[in-house]
């Protein structure tokens, strides 16, 4: 685990704040990378674990497009709002709107 997981864990569960955009892309897209390479099966399921339909060379792939979307939203997250919007362009692509 890391920051954004625990501090993301931290503000649902006690729902005292509400993340900002930013913070709720930042932790799900940390939550996603760091589970890549982890075993998950679906409680109840017969179907096998969903990390056996990934090869390792995928997951690896998969792994460092997610550490380059983390990358790009804590960038987007120090800018100006038309900067952070031109830079989730990036990630979403259109039709994410064009400026404030």
């Amino acid at each position: 685990m890391n920051f954004y997981t625990n501090v993301g864990d931290t503000l649902i569960r006690e729902k005292n704040q509400t993340p900002s955009y930013d913070f709720i892309m930042l932790w799900f897209f940390t939550e996603a990378h760091n589970m890549i390479f982890n075993s998950i099966k679906i409680p109840s399921s017969k179907s096998p674990e969903v990390g056996n339909y990934l090869s390792s060379t995928h997951k690896n792939k998969l792994s460092e497009t997610f550490k380059t979307i983390i990358s790009v939203i804590e960038k987007a997250s120090k800018a100006s709002s038309n900067e952070a919007i031109s830079i989730f362009k990036l990630i979403f692509g259109d039709p994410f709107p064009s400026g404030v």
